[in-house]
């Protein structure tokens, strides 16, 4: 394996990692009875997990999107310039 391609795979690892967690978080909370989220107040009837899912369901969104407009194009374009230098090789 390359090196520009395991920085590609790190890139939209970065991505998919919030994405899920957001996923799995949403999943839970309409599968928990009572159990609500929102940005002011966290999630709350959702008995132990409350914490957990506002941290899944909040963090997990925001996660994802700066990780798709931040890390997601940096690793793109350092695995682009490593292609380059490396004379295209791979």
């Amino acid at each position: 394996m390359s090196a520009p391609s395991t920085i590609v795979k790190l890139g939209v690892g970065a991505v998919a990692v919030p994405v899920v967690g957001f996923l799995v978080g949403l999943l839970l909370q309409f599968v928990i009875p009572g159990c609500k989220c929102d940005e002011g107040a966290g999630c709350s009837g959702c008995g132990p997990l409350n914490d957990t899912l506002a941290l899944l369901v909040l963090g997990g969104f925001v996660g994802a999107l700066l990780a798709a407009f931040v890390v997601l194009p940096a690793a793109l374009l350092l695995a682009g310039i490593l292609q380059l230098i490396s004379g295209g090789k791979d």
